[in-house]
């Protein structure tokens, strides 16, 4: 008895995607109000040369596919227009990102000086008395078979006198041998 419930269960399902699957078509007719000079056909993007009016040449009209509006060239003395298109699934012409750089910014609360060059170096060591020049540089770098490679380096010149009569020339460098990263993604179906 489950069984045959879990079967008709299972055959419910599949045929109601099948119904729904139906009903996606990107195939469109619309009965338009012809008013203006221009008018706006459809909230999504239309599909290059799949636009056609009923009973009015091409070169009547022109259409902007991503934005859908047609503009007349010679206007039709008809009040109500025929036409058949299809339709991308998304709207080519909106703008599409996953935040703004001002919800970054207010949310965050961070300071002006992050985002803008206030003029005045500031060094990342304070060695007093001592001049000091040089570098300190990291990389990440992705390979194509899933590797990850991490670089560090530092190249740091000094002089000057540390006491009276002690005076300091140094060159500290290093460079690491990168670290290489493997990294595996399990896929879990």
């Amino acid at each position: 008895m489950d069984i045959l419930r879990l079967l008709f269960t299972f055959i419910f399902i599949s045929f109601s995607g099948i119904g729904y699957a139906q009903n996606q078509s990107t195939l469109r007719h619309k009965l338009l109000q012809n008013k203006g000079d221009t008018l706006w056909i459809d909230s999504l993007s239309i599909v290059p040369n799949t636009f056609s009016v009923k009973e009015i040449p091409a070169e009547h009209y022109l259409l902007d596919v991503f934005k859908s509006y047609l503009v007349w060239l010679i206007k039709p003395d008809k009040d109500y227009i025929e036409c058949s298109y299809r339709v991308f699934p998304v709207s080519l012409e909106a703008d599409f990102q996953k935040r703004s750089f001002d919800s970054i910014f207010y949310r965050y609360n961070l300071p002006a000086t992050v985002f803008l060059n206030s003029g005045t170096k500031q060094k990342p060591l304070d060695f007093g008395k001592l001049n000091s020049a040089g570098s300190i540089g990291r990389s990440l770098a992705f390979g194509n078979r899933q590797d990850g490679i991490l670089n560090s380096s530092l190249n740091l010149q000094l002089s000057g006198y540390m006491a009276d009569s002690i005076l300091i020339n140094a060159a500290i460098a290093d460079n690491n041998i990168p670290i290489t990263l493997y990294l595996y993604f399990l896929n879990k179906l």
